[in-house]
């Protein structure tokens, strides 16, 4: 991604990414596992690898999660297994976007 960047002298933004809350969540994070089982600390752990990963690099421009729900209240669950709300991959991600400075 770097090479890709300095290539086209432009950061790249993830138009998505996500993953869900469910064992398994890392092996094909574009599928949706519906029968395994729930694992909110394999998601969170997920988002802390992203994000530890390429979060601060110079070639990144920031990126959209899949999948967030404007109007869920605050204590409710999405029923959507992608979505980090109201779980511990919320915690994470509220941690590295208050770290982002402009």
């Amino acid at each position: 991604m770097a090479k890709l960047a300095a290539k086209v002298q432009k950061p790249i933004l993830f138009t998505e990414y996500g993953y869900t809350s469910s064992d398994y969540a890392t092996r094909r994070p574009w599928e949706s596992e519906r029968g395994a089982a729930e694992n909110e600390a394999l998601q969170a752990r997920a988002y802390e690898v992203l994000f530890g990963e390429v979060w601060t690099s110079d070639w990144m421009a920031g990126g959209f999660a899949w999948k967030w729900f404007p109007n869920l209240r605050s204590g409710d669950r999405a029923r959507d297994p992608f979505s980090p709300q109201n779980k511990q991959a919320q915690v994470v991600m509220g941690e590295y976007y208050g770290k982002t400075t402009y």
